[in-house]
């Protein structure tokens, strides 16, 4: 079992996870989590639709910025399909 040390709580949100070297983490109105924080040079953004599907993921750690985007099943890292998702499992691209 694996024990995590969250620190404070609001209404369930965990606002920071020192362990695993996250600072902060901001929560969108749906409650999901928009942008965690490691530090200022390092972060991940998420953006969701209306209904709390994820449409896109900004990773930043330091002068690298990797965006990943969800469209229906495909998986795209910055404009490159990555793979496909299906009930089966999913496509890679080679």
């Amino acid at each position: 079992m694996i024990k995590l040390s969250a620190k404070g709580q609001v209404a369930g949100r965990v606002l920071a996870f020192k362990n695993k070297g996250i600072t902060s983490i901001t929560y969108n109105p749906l409650n999901l989590p928009s942008k965690v924080t490691f530090s200022t040079t390092k972060y991940i953004e998420y953006t969701y639709d209306a209904s709390g599907g994820k449409l896109s993921q900004k990773t930043v750690d330091g002068g690298t910025t990797k965006v990943s985007d969800y469209v229906g099943g495909f998986v795209y890292e910055d404009d490159n399909l990555q793979f496909l998702q299906h009930d089966e499992g999913r496509v890679v691209t080679k």
